[in-house]
């Protein structure tokens, strides 16, 4: 498995600048409109922990469905 946890490698683009802009908290909830393989989306799960939720959203059934492979640990704290 990649260094990131993710089934797939993907390296998200501007990964630390967007968390940083988003300024979260936890309990927060976030919309991920992009989510493709869930790379920002694991971020703001992981630094919004124990309970903050997101909404992650893909045109692409491809990608919703390696989102939901990728961000399984996260359990009832995601919804795709």
């Amino acid at each position: 498995m990649p260094e990131n946890g993710n089934i797939t490698p993907h390296q998200p683009v501007l990964y630390h600048e967007v968390l940083r802009a988003l300024k979260l908290h936890s309990p927060g909830r976030y919309i991920d409109a992009t989510v493709g393989a869930g790379g920002h989306t694991r971020g703001i799960l992981e630094s919004t922990a124990p309970s903050g939720e997101i909404l992650g959203l893909d045109l692409d059934p491809e990608a919703l469905e390696l989102a939901e492979k990728n961000l399984s640990i996260f359990g009832k704290r995601v919804f795709l």
